[in-house]
């Protein structure tokens, strides 16, 4: 499997753009994936997702979002920051879209935090 580096996918975020693919709708469809693969690995439990503040974090945030709307999950995430650090427009409006889903986030200013915050 080849990777892409975060310069070639900010390339390909460009390109789609200009093609009228906007980046909040390429993190929709991102997270809408994410979100059906879960379901199809597990009928229902606990999900848990960390983080971080760029277009990762904001896919997560969709991803638990689209979970949210099915009975049989519980979502919990965990943020590497603080939400007003969150770094792109997409990202903080999809971050933002969790509190009316009543997911509950746990932010965290780095990864030493990290186990103890999934035992909460």
């Amino acid at each position: 499997m080849k990777c892409i580096s975060s310069s070639q996918m900010r390339a390909i975020d460009i390109n789609c753009e200009h093609l009228g693919l906007f980046p909040v709708q390429l993190m929709e469809n991102a997270g809408a994936i994410i979100a059906q693969n879960i379901r199809e690995k597990m009928e229902c439990g606990k999900v848990f997702f960390v983080a971080g503040l760029g277009n990762n974090g904001g896919d997560a945030f969709v991803a638990g979002r689209h979970l949210a709307g099915f009975s049989g999950y519980t979502i919990k995430f965990i943020l590497l920051g603080k939400a007003h650090d969150i770094k792109t427009r997409e990202s903080c409006h999809n971050f933002s879209r969790l509190k009316f889903n009543r997911l509950q986030v746990l932010e965290i200013k780095d990864s030493s935090q990290l186990t103890s915050a999934a035992s909460d």
